[in-house]
Parts: structure tokens; sequence; C-alpha cells
């Protein structure tokens, strides 16, 4: 015998997460069922995956040290979690917001591993700016 469902979580009225299941079994004890019940009932909704998108802070990349200025392109970091349909699993997504070009030495950043610096000291680590020096 085949089966199919789906449960529904609600927080209040609104529902909050959905997942889907689908399944076998075999019964020896009985006499099998009327043809009508091998067929799988089906759920009437599309099963989506449910994504929560969580800030994670902003990153600077690829800094271009000129002359008389620079360019850094900023981008802002998510760690997204994807749960429900079978799904369960997280990834960290980074969306551009823009290439910034300044006329100036003036320049401070806060790298991924928390050091603050100036200008001098930024250096683009395999597209990364960081502080001094480059990590392993």
């Amino acid at each position: 015998m085949t089966y199919s469902g789906y449960l529904k979580l609600y927080l209040g009225d609104m529902l909050v997460a959905y997942d889907a299941l689908y399944g076998w079994t075999t019964r020896r004890d009985q006499a099998p069922p009327p043809p009508e019940y091998y067929e799988p009932d089906r759920p009437e909704e599309t099963c989506v995956p449910q994504q929560v998108r969580i800030p994670k802070g902003v990153e600077h990349r690829n800094l271009q040290k000129g002359q008389n200025g620079y360019s850094v392109e900023v981008v802002k970091k998510y760690e997204v979690h994807v749960s429900g349909c079978g799904y369960n699993y997280k990834y960290t997504d980074t969306v551009s917001t823009g290439v910034r070009t300044v006329s100036g030495t003036s320049y401070h950043v806060r790298d991924p591993k928390g050091n603050v610096c100036g200008y001098q000291p930024a250096q683009n680590c395999r597209g990364v700016v960081y502080c001094n020096v480059c990590p392993p």
C-alpha cells in the first residue's frame, strides 16, 4: 500500500512551515485492499521549500588602489537556511551593492577576521579585502 500526505505547521493563523511525505508498506495478515486504494492520495498544493535569509554583514572585495584614489566592491552577505519538502541545508549568499570609486586615500575597513585597518595596510586577498597579511 502506498501513502502520501503533508504536514502544515501554523503559528496562530499564519502558515510557517510545511513538508510532504510519501511511502509504502505491505501487510500480509489481511486480504489486499480494493484496487482504488492503490492510487496514493496526492496533496492539493505543490510543496515549496522555505528559505530564511539571515543578514551577516558586509564585505569589501576587489580593492583597486590608484595614485589618487581607490575603488572597491561592497557586497551584503546572508546565511540562507532551506528546509521543508525533504530539504534541510544552509549556504552563504552574497548580493553586490555596487562598486564605490573615491578620490583620496581615506579608506577604513573591518576585514572578515574583525581587524580594522586603513588605506595602506589593506590587501586584496583572492578578491576579499584583509588587513596587513592575506590569510593562508
